[in-house]
């Protein structure tokens, strides 16, 4: 058989598998155009974190509905976290992650 090759699968849940864990999240605002709205939003944002733990890809899973900004400022955020990589039995690989952005003015 061949040896896997880095990169060439995305890891799932299961024995063995740490999924990634943000370091830290980047700061996000309050969209100025919803200022003054005094709406809260919560907006679910899927990562695909690579094994250095930068965001390769970020897409809504679960998004405000108001057309104020917020989604765009989360998938920005998002775009923007640092990660300690997923590992499988400790070797870093590819793995989808959630986060979730809370806005209140």
């Amino acid at each position: 058989t061949e040896p896997m090759r880095r990169g060439d699968f995305i890891l799932r849940r299961g024995p063995g598998i740490s999924e990634p864990v943000p370091l830290a999240l980047p700061r996000y605002d309050y969209p100025a155009v919803a200022r003054g709205s005094g709406r809260r939003a919560n907006v679910r944002v899927g990562v695909l974190v690579d094994e250095e733990g930068t965001v390769l890809d970020a897409a809504l899973r679960e998004r405000d509905a108001s057309n104020l900004g917020f989604n765009e400022a989360a998938l920005e955020a998002a775009r923007k976290t640092r990660f300690q990589p997923a590992t499988r039995d400790d070797l870093p690989g590819k793995m989808w992650t959630e986060l979730i952005f809370e806005f209140a003015e």
